[in-house]
């Protein structure tokens, strides 16, 4: 249809769940190239990705696209409506409602595992025994047992603070190495082995450094690794985190939207014209969004956010009072008790 200039753009659905979207995205801009011989505009086409950033990510440079869907701008706006000197008091708010405090990383790293454990399991095996090839292939390597590769590769998957890099046979970013860095590090910090050199040679694999100088079939077989786990950790993170712990971790359940950080409690508004200027210069046809198809609570949100504000506005709810009437309320005769989670998502929704 592109061929055909029956459509002029497209929206790409979840390109993290590809092999290599970069060479995907070159593809396509590369259609209208191939049919006129015209190699001169490298973006001839109208393309958006629905890429989910995390904290201060951007877009890979080499994608040839004009932005992304739309949902780094849904939060930005969102975090505005939150007041900055508010977040220790809905720290003191939840913690007593919850009667413990709950550490959201930890939390985070804990669902991760459940996916994996439960639902994600398959492809985790088939990750291992591939890495446990590449293992037996070396004699410095080869007494690292299928367990331990897998025990070290899940704490790895679990502490990864992206969705995914993007790691090719030609080239390791200096942000992928950073990412990588960091999930092998805090993977190694949480072991309680003697012995953490199955940490190192999980991050030599995932940045492909371990296949220099090596035989061809074992360049190949590291590469292959590396990319496969990227793929990977991209659907564990939209399990892990969109849909187990933006449902467990419910401080401000404004802030546990599609690409949102409960951690970065507010956006001021110097950041958010810092944001703006970026991104009019570095992505000015990026689309623009509010709400989405996969906004977990739609455009009410910037009324739970208010939740955050030390002075309410008339017509809302007192948040620590609503919360702790709710928590208090006895249910009647064979009513069943909702768990804690809810009532607290329930008691920052009710107006």
């Amino acid at each position: 249809m592109l061929r055909e200039g029956k459509i002029d753009g497209l929206r790409i659905d979840h390109p993290d769940g590809l092999y290599n979207p970069r060479e995907y995205f070159e593809r396509l801009q590369g259609i209208q190239a191939a049919s006129r011989g015209d190699i001169c505009d490298t973006k001839p086409y109208y393309i958006v990705a629905e890429k989910i950033l995390t904290g201060n990510e951007t877009l890979p440079d080499s994608w040839r696209i004009h932005g992304t869907t739309g949902y780094n701008f849904t939060n930005l706006v969102n975090g505005l409506f939150i007041d900055p000197a508010g977040e220790r008091r809905m720290d003191r708010i939840y913690r007593a409602f919850l009667g413990k405090g709950i550490d959201f990383r930890e939390s985070l790293s804990e669902c991760k595992k459940l996916v994996m454990d439960r639902w994600l399991n398959s492809e985790l095996n088939v990750l291992a025994t591939q890495l446990n090839r590449i293992a037996l292939a070396d004699r410095h390597t080869c007494d690292f047992t299928l367990k331990a590769l897998r025990d070290a590769l899940t704490e790895v998957i679990a502490k990864f603070p992206v969705y995914r890099t993007y790691v090719t046979g030609e080239e390791v970013s200096p942000t992928d190495q950073r990412h990588i860095t960091e999930a092998v590090n805090g993977a190694k910090a949480r072991s309680r082995s003697t012995d953490s050199t199955v940490y190192d040679f999980i991050r030599e694999v995932l940045l492909t450094s371990r296949a220099e100088g090596r035989p061809e079939a074992y360049q190949r077989a590291v590469i292959h690794f590396a990319m496969r786990f990227q793929q990977y950790t991209s659907a564990l993170m939209a399990k892990g985190l969109e849909d187990t712990c933006f449902y467990r971790y419910n401080r401000l359940v404004s802030l546990n939207e599609v690409g949102g950080d409960p951690l970065h409690f507010a956006v001021s508004p110097q950041e958010f014209h810092g944001k703006i200027q970026a991104r009019a210069r570095d992505v000015p046809h990026e689309m623009v969004a509010t709400s989405t198809h996969d906004s977990k609570r739609s455009e009410d949100v910037a009324r739970e956010s208010t939740c955050s504000r030390k002075s309410h506005l008339p017509g809302t709810i007192n948040c620590e009072s609503g919360a702790s009437l709710i928590g208090r309320r006895k249910p009647s005769s064979g009513e069943p008790r909702p768990p804690i989670r809810a009532m607290n998502i329930f008691s920052t929704k009710r107006w």
